[in-house]
Parts: structure tokens; C-alpha cells; sequence
């Protein structure tokens, strides 16, 4: 089956964004920008749906797409570099979370894929995929 992918890369202002982390830094020790853009793209999912979205297999007679199934719950696979390769387990229900939940949730997957403790449960229901660069100097990344 093939699978609908897109990337969209883009540059933006954010010296707002970097402030508020560093002030909230003080008091969060090991909070990234990631959880910021994380949070931004699911607030921008509720104003366009579709890119939360999955292509019902059932195609028409001609073979084209009869319907995308939109999904209620941003359920964000996030790329996490191991030993192994990048793994991407979930984050759940982001619509529902504030910043510092979300990095609370980033935090702790990646400690337990330090550990070896991430089991098959943390990488099921994904919706969305997020990747960052940052952290080695990068802009743009497709994976």
C-alpha cells in the first residue's frame, strides 16, 4: 500500500518562542524549543484537519482516493535518535496537553528508550510524525 507523505519546510521569527523557554528553562530544566512546535502543530491542525489525516484504503473504479479519515487525537510519533536508529515512539493525546506536559512526555520517552524500557504499547496510534535537527546545528530534515 502506498502511503501519502509530505514535508514542508519553512523559516520563521521565533525570538518570542527562545525567550519564553528561557525563562521557563529556570524552572524546567531540559526543556527544548521541540515541545513549542510540537504544541504549535497541533493547534494548526485544528484549522486544517487534513494534515492529521489518514487515505482510506477503499479506492473508486478508477483507482483514486474515495475518502481521508480525519483523526480526532494528535498522536505525534517523535523521532528520537538511539543506538539502534531513529526510533519514533508516540506522544498521546497533544490536543489536551500544555507545553510542559509535552516535554514532561518527550522527557520521559527518552529516558525509557535509554533504559530499554519503551515497549510496543509507546509506539501504536501515531498520527503525525515530528523531527528535529536542532540539537546538531540542522534546519531542514525528511526522513
Amino acid at each position: 500500500m502506498n502511503v501519502p507523505t509530505f514535508t514542508y519546510n519553512d523559516d520563521c521569527k521565533a525570538a518570542e518562542i527562545f525567550s519564553m523557554k528561557r525563562l521557563l528553562r529556570k524552572d524546567v530544566p531540559g526543556l527544548t524549543i521541540l515541545p513549542f512546535f510540537i504544541k504549535a502543530v497541533s493547534l494548526a491542525m485544528f484549522d486544517f484537519p487534513l494534515i492529521n489525516s489518514v487515505v482510506d484504503p477503499e479506492l473508486d473504479d478508477n483507482g483514486y482516493i474515495k475518502e481521508f479519515v480525519v483523526k480526532n487525537e494528535h498522536n505525534f510519533n517523535i523521532a528520537i535518535d538511539s543506538d539502534e536508529g531513529l526510533l519514533y515512539p508516540v506522544i498521546k493525546n497533544i490536543q489536551e496537553k500544555s507545553i510542559l506536559d509535552i516535554n514532561g512526555d518527550l522527557r520521559s520517552l527518552i529516558s525509557r528508550e535509554r533504559n530499554n524500557e519503551l515497549t510496543s504499547d509507546d509506539f501504536e496510534g501515531g498520527t503525525f510524525s515530528v523531527s528535529s535537527v536542532g540539537n546538531i546545528g540542522g534546519r531542514y530534515l525528511t526522513t
